[in-house]
């Protein structure tokens, strides 16, 4: 294992359920002790994202006796490692998924819980998904990114449990946020209306922008205001230039 690439060959099969499947005979794990290992791996991945992205549920963990990491066990937590992939956004949805869930069945601290873990949940989708979106000749929405509508202001929210003050009534009112890696992967999570939501919805990367206008209810030149500043953000995946699609095209 001294081998640099024979180390990268054994950490992608490790991070990979698909490719532990069918573990080629030179492999110097048992599928026992490769499920092990990636057990070890996926718990050390998703350990330290999950105490990030769902750090003010955990900070109340005394009020509700469950937090987020919980679920990073047990036959539950054996089954998801058989098939996730590490970085990806399917896995993260899953693993974020049973969290939502866990957590749900706690007891309550507010009216607003529910709202709160779903955007840990959003958050944590941005940490725990690394793929990389592939450029198409269309706009599409990034890996990860998620656009959500919210009963709670929940910056506000997330200010007063901060700051260890009661969320109030006043803080009742309809929001909906937009979740995506910026530059560096910084995760960014942005107020948006509801036409630029609309907007996010339609891009799918088949739509041309014509299309996404047309499905979005808006004149097609502020469909594409709205899709450069998802592209600014880091939402959206612009499409291949000129270059890149006869380069494509060549390779093809």
């Amino acid at each position: 294992m001294r081998d640099p690439d024979r180390k990268k060959e054994l950490l992608r099969t490790l991070c990979d359920a698909r490719l532990r499947r069918q573990l080629p005979a030179d492999f110097p794990l048992s599928a026992r002790k490769a499920h092990r290992a990636a057990r070890l791996l996926a718990h050390r991945y998703y350990n330290g994202r999950m105490k990030r992205s769902f750090q003010y549920s955990r900070a109340l963990s005394s009020r509700t006796g469950r937090q987020a990491t919980d679920v990073l066990g047990g036959p539950a937590f054996d089954g998801f490692v058989a098939d996730c992939a590490l970085g990806s956004f399917d896995s993260a949805r899953r693993l974020g998924e049973m969290a939502v869930v866990h957590l749900d069945g706690a007891a309550h601290p507010g009216p607003w819980w529910r709202d709160l873990v779903q955007y840990e949940f959003a958050y944590f989708l941005q940490t725990a998904t690394t793929q990389t979106t592939i450029q198409v000749m269309r706009y599409r929405r990034r890996a990860g990114a998620w656009c959500r509508l919210f009963s709670w202001r929940l910056p506000e929210v997330l200010e007063r449990l901060r700051a260890g003050q009661a969320v109030t009534d006043d803080l009742r009112h309809e929001c909906t946020l937009l979740f995506c890696r910026g530059e560096g992967n910084r995760v960014i999570v942005a107020e948006v209306e509801k036409d630029a939501e609309a907007v996010f919805r339609a891009t799918n990367g088949l739509r041309l922008p014509a299309q996404i206008a047309q499905a979005a209810g808006l004149d097609l030149e502020s469909t594409l205001q709205v899709l450069e500043q998802f592209v600014a953000l880091g939402a959206v995946e612009p499409p291949l230039p000129e270059a890149g699609i006869e380069e494509a095209a060549r390779k093809a």
